[in-house]
């Protein structure tokens, strides 16, 4: 549990300075979540690192250090259920630009909120438990069920809904479905990826009782819901075409593309090779209708003089 939180932690560390790199001029909501997550995401990495040095150094050939209640066993959900709410959250808004509907994404927003609520619950009774074994009891299982399930049921409709209402925005165009597709792409399996995990916590807590392996799966749950939406965020920047590329990527709605191409180099240039010449196209999306772009104007039209008459 502990190395896997380690090796998350750096995949979420490099996502967030691709997304400090990529985007300095994105929309301060999409930064506070970005960077409000890292922070969270590091306090639980911090709890961690204290609770293997706990057990597996000072606490070392100790068996109470193994079986006492510290510190992750709680602080992972109290913490833990924030990333996933500020994840769903951020795909119903999406649904509700794609869609101009708010039935669905508030079902969504009421089920991830009520996950979130029995997270912090469930984190807050386990705080109060003095040893690990204790904490898989009949209260703590109808928490963890709402919890982990909810979850997984908002994970779903995200997925289900999100690739319904981007295919029905599929125009045809080569670029826009190319986009699409790897969004989908992206969705389906960030959206699979989270809600197998939480059903694996769910699963765990459930058959084995007397065992502590829910943990390992319920610890790295929210570092996957941070990195699957930076994943998302930063899929607005693709370089096309090897290394050397240095990209203007685009801020908020705008995305960029870079295609790689070859030239022959001239007689006077050295090394008669083929040299890389980087194109950049740019298409932009707009949450404003088609009627608010056009305008018309009147022109005045000056008459003719007398002389020319």
């Amino acid at each position: 549990m502990f190395l896997m939180d380690l090796a998350l932690f750096g995949c979420l560390s490099v996502q967030t300075y691709v997304y400090y790199q990529a985007f300095p001029s994105d929309c301060r909501l999409n930064k506070g979540l970005v960077y409000g997550m890292y922070v969270l995401q590091l306090v639980v990495t911090t709890a961690m690192v204290h609770d293997a040095y706990t057990i597996y150094g000072s606490g070392f050939a100790n068996i109470s250090s193994v079986t006492t209640n510290h510190s992750v066993p709680y602080i992972v959900p109290i913490i833990g259920g924030l990333p996933a709410f500020a994840t769903q959250s951020f795909y119903a808004y999406r649904i509700h630009i794609l869609s101009n509907k708010q039935i669905f994404p508030c079902l969504i927003v009421v089920i991830s909120i009520t996950s979130c609520i029995s997270a912090i619950v469930f984190g807050a009774f386990d705080s109060q438990i003095g040893t690990v074994l204790g904490l898989q009891n009949s209260r703590n299982s109808v928490l963890a069920g709402i919890w982990c399930g909810g979850s997984a049921v908002a994970d779903v409709f995200i997925a289900g809904w999100m690739t319904y209402y981007l295919t029905t925005h599929d125009m045809g165009f080569r670029e826009t479905h190319e986009i699409i597709s790897r969004l989908i792409q992206l969705i389906i399996e960030t959206g699979i990826m989270t809600a197998a995990v939480v059903l694996g916590a769910l699963i765990t807590f459930i058959a084995f009782p007397n065992h502590t392996y829910y943990i390992a799966l319920a610890g790295i749950s929210p570092k996957l819901y941070s990195i699957a939406t930076l994943t998302i965020l930063n899929s607005r920047a693709s370089a096309i075409g090897g290394r050397g590329i240095r990209m203007d990527v685009s801020d908020g709605g705008n995305i960029s593309t870079a295609r790689f191409t070859q030239r022959r180099t001239t007689a006077s240039e050295p090394n008669n090779q083929l040299q890389p010449v980087v194109t950049i196209t740019r298409e932009v999306f707009s949450d404003s209708s088609a009627e608010d772009s056009l305008e018309m104007k009147a022109v005045p039209v000056n008459p003719p003089s007398p002389q020319s008459a």
